[in-house]
Formats: structure tokens, sequence, C-alpha cells
């Protein structure tokens, strides 16, 4: 869908960071609960997150016209 029709939520962090790999092959609630409801909304999710490094992600979330 275009850009203009989705709302785009930006988060970023410089906290202690995670491998992103291991964590969501851990299924950890956090991690989860944000692609769940995501998913719900049929919208998409870009993390991104290192030890050391903090986190970001990119939420978008297609708008209801």
């Amino acid at each position: 869908s275009s850009l203009e029709n989705q709302l785009e939520f930006h988060y970023t962090d410089d906290g202690k960071g995670f491998d992103v790999g291991k964590t969501l092959d851990s299924n950890t609630i956090g991690i989860n609960s944000i692609n769940s409801r995501v998913n719900f909304l049929n919208g998409s999710i870009i993390l991104d997150s290192s030890p050391g490094k903090g986190t970001s992600y990119i939420i978008r979330i297609p708008m209801i016209t």
C-alpha cells in the first residue's frame, strides 16, 4: 500500500540492546506481543538491535479508509 495510507511509528533507544536472532528464537513474551499486535493490524515491523547498541523499531500499519 502507498505510504500516505499508512501509520508509521519509529522507536529508538540507546539501551543495552540484544541479539535479535536469539531473542526471536527464544519466544520472548515482549517481542511476540508486539509482533502479534502488528500482525493483527496487517502491519509490518522492522527490528534492529545488537548488544550494547540499543534497539530500534519501525512499525507500519495500513490505515483503514
